[in-house]
């Protein structure tokens, strides 16, 4: 990484930090990072928790995998190698 591009995501780190605190104080001013994170714990103990619901039933997959689309397939990815490959590529055995 060159010094320019650390020069970016620093500030582009400190922008956001300063987004995030005007977010949680809706000011601003100044406030440090324990602040921030006494505020998040505080908001957080104060919401319901999120219950979620799964079907129990499983739903059959649309996708029917024959031996003639695992050949294509396998045909499409020993194609896409190139000569200079040093790993050879799997086959769809298995996938």
């Amino acid at each position: 990484m060159t010094t320019s591009d650390e020069k970016f995501y620093a500030q582009r780190d400190a922008n956001f930090k300063e987004r995030v605190y005007n977010i949680l104080f809706d000011d601003s001013a100044p406030h440090s990072e324990n602040e921030a994170l006494e505020l998040i714990t505080t908001l957080s103990q104060k919401l319901e928790p999120i219950v979620v619901t799964l079907p129990s039933e499983s739903y059959p997959s649309k996708v029917i995998i024959t031996e003639d689309y695992a050949s294509k397939v396998d045909t499409l990815v020993a194609s896409m190698g190139t000569s200079d490959d040093i790993e050879e590529t799997h086959d769809s055995e298995g996938c």
